[in-house]
């Protein structure tokens, strides 16, 4: 009988935790996954690397080379870097770099005004060729 009482005890945690976090939730699972997947929000891919500004901009550089597409901007500094590059469609691609140590850096890719998901998708595996 204390088991069962043990598990119903484990199962209402369980319950009242996905209920408290329930907008979180999916942060949370993602979390999880480690740092192989990205995020989709609010229309930008936002993905962490274990690599510097640096080494993460010019992979952002070379990646969009790859794809045919002319930089219009290229910004970048210790702590950060901006790419404003296009699509032959005439969408910009932004992509932020930002330090998040000496050692890590957090990519954001936006396609458009509204974010395209499967053209930045196609910009973050180009991207991570060079990585």
């Amino acid at each position: 009988m204390p088991l069962k009482m043990r598990n119903t005890g484990l199962l209402g945690t369980l319950v009242l935790a996905v209920i408290f976090t329930s907008g979180c939730l999916p942060l949370f699972l993602g979390a999880a996954a480690g740092v192989g997947g990205y995020a989709w929000v609010n229309g930008t891919i936002t993905k962490e690397y274990p690599d510097s500004v640096d080494k993460v901009h010019s992979a952002v550089i070379k990646g969009l080379k790859k794809l045919g597409m002319p930089i219009k901007s290229d910004v970048n500094d210790r702590l950060s870097a901006k790419v404003v590059a296009e699509f032959s469609d005439g969408k910009d691609v932004i992509v932020d770099i930002d330090a998040l140590t000496e050692r890590s850096a957090k990519l954001n890719i936006r396609v458009g005004t509204f974010g395209d998901k499967t053209a930045s998708e196609l910009v973050l595996s180009s991207i991570e060729k060079y990585l």
